[in-house]
């Protein structure tokens, strides 16, 4: 199963998918940034494939992630993910 989903910066592909999980691959266009955003309960971890993301906190704070490394997102945590640097605002 696989699902491609478009987005205004990109598109994500659903690759599996149950009442409790969704695993999903992001794909985000140069020059674009996701909204800002946290989840409640929900944990992720996100690996880098390829290319270079960006990560953009509540405190303006720029962390810069490559192919192999990986970002893991608590509860209540804020983040914005880019493929682009950004100014912090």
């Amino acid at each position: 199963m696989s699902k491609r989903i478009e987005k205004p910066w990109g598109y994500e592909e659903i690759w599996a998918q149950t009442e409790d999980y969704v695993g999903k691959k992001l794909y985000i266009s140069a020059g674009n940034r996701l909204s800002k955003q946290y989840h409640e309960t929900k944990e992720e971890t996100v690996y880098v494939l390829s290319g270079v993301l960006y990560n953009y906190d509540e405190n303006g704070k720029i962390q810069k992630f490559l192919p192999g490394q990986s970002f893991h997102v608590s509860p209540g945590q804020i983040h914005r993910f880019g493929a682009a640097e950004f100014p912090s605002n």
